[in-house]
């Protein structure tokens, strides 16, 4: 588990032969439509840029990103930045 400023991402060895990734946002606060463009925000960055490193491997692997309420004000280039420099620390 490696924590950042705005994310949290957990990895995980996995039976499945493919990365899956899996995302939780925090619901303090915030209202459906908020929360969903954060998901997408995450999503987006991870089928962009986390799967490709992934995929890679030999074996499946698990990744968990969890939002902290503070993603919810960031842009999406540092969102993306910090996810990246995690992700490049981990794998």
């Amino acid at each position: 588990r490696v924590t950042g400023h705005h994310v949290e991402v957990f990895l995980v060895s996995s039976p499945a032969l493919h990365p899956r990734v899996g995302i939780v946002v925090p619901k303090w606060g915030h209202n459906s439509v908020q929360r969903n463009q954060l998901k997408r925000r995450i999503r987006e960055i991870c089928r962009v840029d986390v799967l490709p490193l992934l995929e890679s491997r030999e074996k499946g692997i698990d990744v968990l990103v969890r939002a902290r309420v503070s993603a919810y004000t960031v842009d999406f280039g540092a969102l993306r930045e910090e996810l990246g420099r995690i992700l490049g620390h981990l794998v």
